[in-house]
């Protein structure tokens, strides 16, 4: 038997848009070259499709969250989920109102595919190291947890 495609779910996300939208990210991160590592936090404003959804459900890959919070500051309950090879993990952030934003604190991890690091030998000058990101098709993901998919336009 054939399974059904279902062409308004994206196969490529966990994340839940048509309950809740990321409408906009303020990022704050601090770079650590000898890591490898960008360290701080995103703040996800949220449009709320559903007026009961109580669960944010957000990309992610090899990410280390420290803390979410709404935008009162407090604490949410939250969970990792399974590594995926090619989708990674979904972060689910349990809400216990319809919140305005959620801020996640989190870490990259060294291996994060969405950041490319040169050292100073591979730039130009060949004195200080270089960071960019490459975000495509699936790969902001790994710097920042949001909803990784087409269906999610922010600002």
């Amino acid at each position: 038997m054939l399974k059904q495609w279902d062409n308004n779910r994206d196969y490529h996300s966990f994340a839940n848009v048509d309950a809740v939208s990321v409408t906009h990210l303020s990022l704050s991160l601090a770079v650590d070259f000898q890591q490898q590592q960008l360290t701080g936090e995103v703040r996800l404003s949220l449009n709320f499709h559903d007026i009961d959804c109580r669960t944010l459900v957000l990309d992610g890959r090899d990410l280390h969250i420290d803390a979410v919070v709404d935008a009162q500051g407090r604490a949410l309950e939250f969970s990792v989920g399974t590594n995926d090879a090619i989708l990674g993990e979904s972060i689910t952030v349990a809400l216990a109102d319809m919140t305005e934003s959620v801020t996640i604190k989190y870490r990259t991890d060294p291996s994060a595919q969405g950041l490319q690091w040169l050292t100073p030998q591979q730039t130009s000058g060949k004195t200080l190291p270089f960071l960019f990101s490459q975000s495509q098709p699936i790969n902001a993901r790994s710097w920042i947890p949001l909803q990784d998919t087409p269906k999610a336009r922010i600002t």
